[in-house]
């Protein structure tokens, strides 16, 4: 089931360490094509198993690098493809881990919206590169530092942890809702899981 979607966000949000997006189209704007399926398949694994690799973030496929929603052209069994890829040991091990939404715009294009959290395990891709997510690009590195990635990886479980006590009261809602105007600021935390529930409340 697909959601009506306000695409103010793709369009002014800048491409960062945590957000990406790519054209489902190619070519001059009196002749544009549909992409290689393949290619937008292993644009979207890179991009995710680089950004699980760092500090996870999100990558909506239908958007042009300006903004502009083209959506996307492809017929069902290339969107199953665009789906399941990041799951496909043919593209990625160990499989990432992954949200998945399907976007209508008003006029009906369709964006898919991909959410990929920080990863303990460090993700490999099928042509033997590992990938890091830096600033807006994704960066491969030398094997011999996935040992050390691993060691920081699981610091962070540490830094991650909820400190006792805590509410969603102690947070800046103010700042989140100018961030994320088009989103509550606690389905913005949840979606980064920086908040969980206990006994019915949400606690960051």
């Amino acid at each position: 089931m697909t959601n009506v979607m306000s695409p103010i966000r793709w369009t002014t949000t800048a491409e960062s360490q945590f957000f990406e997006r790519k054209s489902a189209r190619e070519g001059t704007d009196h002749h544009r094509k549909r992409r290689d399926a393949k290619e937008i398949a292993w644009d979207i694994v890179e991009t995710l198993s680089a950004m699980a690799n760092a500090d996870g973030g999100e990558l909506v496929i239908g958007v042009e690098d300006d903004g502009t929603i083209t959506g996307i052209p492809h017929p069902a069994d290339k969107l199953e493809l665009f789906r399941d890829a990041p799951h496909s040991r043919n593209y990625v091990t160990p499989p990432l881990r992954y949200e998945i939404d399907e976007m209508r715009t008003n006029d009906g294009l369709l964006v898919l919206h991909f959410l990929v959290d920080w990863s303990p395990e460090v993700h490999q891709l099928a042509d033997g590169r590992y990938l890091l997510r830096v600033g807006d690009a994704n960066i491969p590195f030398a094997a011999e530092r996935i040992t050390a990635l691993k060691a920081t990886k699981g610091q962070g479980l540490i830094e991650r942890s909820f400190p006792a006590g805590a509410t969603l009261d102690d947070l800046d809602l103010d700042l989140i809702k100018r961030l994320w105007s088009d989103r509550s600021p606690e389905d913005v935390l949840r979606r980064y899981r920086l908040i969980e529930g206990r006994n019915g409340h949400s606690i960051p």
